[in-house]
């Protein structure tokens, strides 16, 4: 395998994972406590922590610092 198919390789895994990712569980929202799922590329595009990402609430409109749940 050559280095370009193992950089092919590698980026579709990364992406396979930040799309089952994105779309297990849900975000709460730190003003108004809401909980939504982001878009796709919201999601790729948002400054992240292990625990947390910065998104947009759909429902107030806020921008924070929003904790992933996986449980309701």
């Amino acid at each position: 395998m050559t280095l370009r198919q193992r950089e092919r390789f590698a980026g579709a895994g990364i992406g396979g994972a930040a799309v089952l990712d994105a779309g297990a569980g849900w975000y709460q929202c730190p003003a108004c406590g809401a909980l939504f799922v982001p878009t796709l590329a919201e999601y790729v595009k948002g400054y992240h922590t292990l625990t947390r990402r910065r998104l947009t609430c759909p429902a107030c409109g806020k921008r924070g610092m929003c904790r992933h749940r996986v449980v309701r």
